[in-house]
Order: C-alpha cells, then sequence, then structure tokens
C-alpha cells in the first residue's frame, strides 16, 4: 500500500495531504475494484481499507505530518507474533521492555511505593523461575506476571479498603500497549485476588478458559507470597534463595529484623499456593550481617 511518485517508483515516506488522498481513493472502492487496478489478489485487496484505517488513526492521533511506510503488511506481523509466540525467532528488539516500562509509568501515576513493588517484583521472579519447568509455564506467563507484581498496589490510591478490587479496576480500564486485551484481563485477576479468597472456575468461566484460569491461580499464588514477604513495606529480606527438595519450596531470606508479620502472612498465603503447585511453600529466616 506505498504510494508512487511522478515516474513510478514507491515512495518511502507519505506527507499528510498525500495519505488523504490515497486513503479516500481506497475507502470508496470495493476489494474486486482495488484488485483489478493494482493488480493484486482480492484476499490482499480486502487488508488495504483495515490497513489504510489503522495508518489513518495514526495520523489523526499523532498530528504528525509524514510518516514512513516500510513496506511489512499486517500478515507479515501477524505472522512474526505467531512466531515469537511460539518462541521460532527472538526480536531483534526486546519489546516486552517496553511493556514493562509503560507499567512502571502506570504505576508512578498511582504513587506507588516503588520500593516495596521492587521487592516484590525480585520474589515473584524468583518464585516463578523455580517452579517454571515442573508446571510448563512460559516466558509469556513470567511477564505476565512481573505486570501484576508492578501494578497489584496501585489501588491503594484510590483506597486502602480492598487494595485488590480497586487495583483491578485500573487495570481494566487502561490500555497496557503491548498486551492483548485478554492478557490484560489476566494480569487484572491475578492483582484483584491478593486480598480475599480466590473464586471458583464456575464464578468466571465466562471470562476465562479452565487453562488460563490454572495459569491466573498459579501466577495469583506466586504473588500473593512474594507481597507477604515485604507485608510491612520495609524491605527486611537484603537477599534470598529458593530451592525445591521433594514436596518442599524453601525460601530463606537473609534478616537481621524481626520477620513476624511478613512470616504471619506468608503461612496465611501458603494453603493457597499448595493447593495450586502441589508443593509446600517454607519460608526460613538467617541472621547475617
Amino acid at each position: 500500500m506505498q504510494p508512487v511518485d511522478s515516474k513510478g517508483n514507491k515512495k518511502d515516506s507519505v506527507n499528510r495531504q498525500e495519505y488523504e488522498e490515497l486513503y479516500h481513493a481506497i475507502s470508496t472502492q470495493a476489494p474486486d475494484d482495488l484488485a483489478r487496478e493494482l493488480s493484486i489478489s482480492e484476499d490482499k485487496a480486502e487488508l488495504l481499507l483495515p490497513t489504510a484505517m489503522i495508518y489513518h488513526n495514526i495520523f489523526e492521533e499523532t498530528d504528525a505530518e509524514f510518516m514512513w511506510l516500510s513496506g511489512i503488511t499486517i500478515c507479515d506481523g501477524m505472522a512474526a507474533d505467531f512466531a515469537e509466540c511460539k518462541e521460532h525467532i527472538v526480536p531483534a528488539h526486546p519489546f516486552s521492555d517496553d511493556i514493562i516500562s509503560v507499567s512502571r509509568k502506570l504505576a508512578e501515576r498511582f504513587c506507588c511505593d516503588t520500593e516495596h513493588i521492587h521487592q516484590v517484583e525480585i520474589a515473584a521472579l524468583k518464585l516463578f523461575d523455580a517452579l517454571r519447568k515442573a508446571n510448563h509455564l512460559t516466558k509469556k506467563d513470567r511477564l505476565l506476571l512481573q505486570i501484576a507484581a508492578i501494578l497489584h498496589n496501585c489501588g491503594s490510591f484510590l483506597n486502602l479498603n480492598d487494595i485488590g478490587e480497586n487495583s483491578y479496576k485500573i487495570v481494566t480500564s487502561t490500555e497496557i500497549i503491548g498486551l492483548s486485551h485478554q492478557e490484560r484481563m489476566i494480569v487484572a485477576y491475578v492483582i484483584r485476588y491478593t486480598t480475599g479468597d480466590f473464586p471458583e472456575y464456575s464464578e468466571i468461566k465466562n471470562e476465562f478458559s479452565r487453562e488460563e484460569y490454572i495459569k491466573i491461580a498459579k501466577l495469583n499464588a506466586i504473588l500473593c507470597l512474594a507481597d507477604a514477604m515485604d507485608r510491612s513495606h520495609q524491605q527486611k529480606f537484603t537477599n534470598f534463595t529458593v530451592r525445591k527438595r521433594g514436596y518442599d519450596l524453601t525460601i530463606t531470606g537473609q534478616t537481621l529484623y524481626d520477620i513476624t508479620l511478613e512470616h504471619g502472612m506468608f503461612i496465611q498465603k501458603s494453603p493457597f499456593f499448595e493447593e495450586a503447585f502441589g508443593i509446600r511453600p517454607v519460608l526460613r529466616q538467617k541472621k547475617c550481617l
């Protein structure tokens, strides 16, 4: 869908006026007419209008005067996305970093405790990495957990009562660039039940498949344990290790502080974690200077 100059050569950029003329020509013709005029298949012709509408909206939203056209089509993007999801290719640019950056900016907007978030994020990812292989968790699942850890406390900006529900409302009403609607809903539900009891599948079966429900339960169980380990928001653990032995997952934290509150919350969250993963989490304190 690239315009051409007076000599018939394809241009790699287009200004707003030129594009509006091109957009009008595409939007006023039927796909079969476009196919004959441009000597392309009708399948490709049917994709011209949706693609043109995307570019048109970009012009409208950004007030840009020029746009660079790469020649890459929606089909190319869909194929690349599928290959990346199946881990057949590694993108040159780590787009997950962009998604995490957007999530951090959202957390800043709602005045989240950044030190607490950092502590919970580290703990959640260490737990995830220790459990990943045995539970067939993916890189995408890790990314969703990380985003949930970053945003799990944003609801405190609205009201300190029922932070999980308030955080859920913020995430469901905010677009996160790079996440699909369903992925954003998964993050929202992982966050929603950091307080209170996790629902039965029958309560949310209209929102998620059974496989997604199990994934949400596992990510929620990890996040709840990670949050419990910094319940006081004082970052008492300077370092910790995670080791799985048999049916026990031992988390050893280094600290000289009193961790009565953290240990109590950890015990409270442990039964659901054990139900989700089939292993018993154990928190141990290692006192060292």
